[in-house]
């Protein structure tokens, strides 16, 4: 089991108790649910509400950005430097941007949908709700609300997608992406699209002035290596009888 995660799950689940009791009313949590779904809440009126946490950002990204193996020579310079009262390198150890796609809220809730049956019927539970996440947007944002949001219920509408509601949760605040009871929301205007990326770094602990957001990494994302081609099965001739 891992503990970390399912405190990252549980931080995520503190957030969003304002947005579902404004949805559900009073509840008391689960303590005891903690996978398939990741959470529980139980209503006043004695209703099982599953939840079920995903994260948004590409996997490759946060596999990359929390990797904390990949890089480690690169800030044991840094450290070094420090320790010598040397300037540091004035480059992140790692950067990322992320193009926050017009369908960035709704992709990854559409990659879970085929888990809800499964997760119905773990608790007797009467719905399941997704709760998303994001190391790389942010609340408030215009953005979110004027575009992305009503793009992904746009799309998960479109799909029939099942859980009951997905909820936004970040920066100690969330906003209610979808809700299957509610009318279709139709497709925003292609021209509201911001073609938003965002960039993020890390960098040495309380030294973050001294680095150019600007520059590349120290420890460069990796390239994923080139899948090579089969070769072809050559055909066989037929010999041609006299």
């Amino acid at each position: 089991m891992d503990l970390k995660k399912i405190e990252q799950e549980q931080e995520t689940l503190h957030l969003a108790v304002p947005m579902l009791k404004a949805l559900y009313g009073d509840f008391e949590i689960d303590r005891n649910q903690v996978d398939r779904p990741d959470a529980a809440i139980v209503l006043a009126d004695g209703r099982r509400i599953g939840i079920e946490i995903t994260s948004l950002d590409p996997s490759s990204d946060k596999q990359y950005m929390n990797d904390e193996s990949y890089g480690a020579d690169a800030k044991a310079a840094q450290a070094r430097r420090m320790e010598r009262r040397e300037p540091l390198l004035p480059r992140p150890l790692k950067k990322a941007v992320v193009t926050i796609t017009p369908d960035y809220l709704a992709r990854a809730a559409l990659a879970k949908a085929h888990k809800h049956a499964q997760y119905l019927g773990q608790g007797s539970y009467s719905d399941i709700v997704l709760l998303t996440k994001s190391d790389y947007l942010t609340l408030p944002c215009p953005e979110l609300t004027t575009f992305y949001a009503p793009m992904a219920s746009h799309l998960l509408g479109q799909a029939d997608f099942p859980f009951a509601k997905v909820i936004f949760v970040c920066d100690r605040d969330a906003i209610l992406v979808y809700d299957r009871s509610s009318a279709p929301t139709p497709k925003p205007d292609d021209s509201l699209d911001p073609h938003m990326f965002v960039e993020h770094s890390i960098t040495m602990v309380g030294n973050s002035q001294s680095s150019n957001f600007m520059a590349e990494p120290l420890t460069p994302k990796r390239t994923p290596p080139k899948k090579k081609r089969k070769p072809r099965e050559s055909k066989k001739r037929e010999s041609k009888r006299p």
